[in-house]
């Protein structure tokens, strides 16, 4: 496997977000949150792997074959940030897994080898990421494959009372936005998000 990876000095890969004004309450935009991109390289057996703005996290890559064998695991800081390509042409044919972890979010896609090119499942998404700073409840989301964002975000009073909601339509693979809940009030609040079928909840706190 040590042939798997090749690094391309020359790219610096930066992807900015694709955000959405609302009217409901202030927000304003993130441009400084994780972006990530896995996407294969057309007539090749080669994967596109972007990364940028870790923010002092560390991203770790994992692969695996279809026995749950790791193949390969590498690491990166934010002075490592940018483009790699990963060379899948020496594998065997088959299914293999990349699964990414930065700080707690967590990205697993298939990579379908076959004897002319790669595939990949195309159905995983960089797991909703919230932040909470203050009073500023941030919002991110990445669909790595390159499937567009669709997705619906609801927030909830400790009551369960709906206080917002938002479906964007964003015509890229990034969302980051920040919410302002300074006029909502400290307390308790829950979070609910839809993208196709799945969905994804969590609670937290404005102190």
């Amino acid at each position: 496997m040590n042939n798997l990876k090749i690094t391309l000095k020359a790219i610096v890969f930066w992807m900015s977000a694709l955000l959405l004004a609302s009217s409901a309450y202030a927000t304003e935009e993130v441009k400084d949150e994780v972006k990530l991109v896995v996407k294969p390289i057309a007539n090749g057996k080669k994967v596109l792997f972007g990364l940028a703005h870790l923010n002092g996290q560390k991203a770790q890559l994992q692969i695996s074959n279809d026995k749950g064998a790791i193949i390969y695991t590498e690491s990166w800081k934010d002075k490592e940030e940018g483009a790699h390509i990963f060379n899948f042409s020496k594998l065997e044919e088959g299914e293999y897994t990349m699964r990414v972890t930065i700080g707690e979010q967590v990205l697993q896609e298939s990579v379908f080898i076959n004897s002319k090119d790669v595939k990949l499942g195309g159905t995983s998404v960089l797991l909703p990421h919230i932040n909470v700073l203050e009073d500023k409840v941030t919002v991110s989301l990445t669909s790595p494959a390159g499937n567009d964002l669709n997705f619906k975000l609801n927030f909830y009073d400790a009551k369960g009372e709906l206080v917002y909601t938002e479906s964007p339509k964003v015509e890229g693979i990034q969302f980051a936005k920040r919410y302002n809940f300074e006029k909502m009030g400290k307390g308790e609040y829950s979070y609910t998000i839809s993208q196709g079928d799945k969905n994804y909840e969590g609670n937290f706190e404005i102190k």
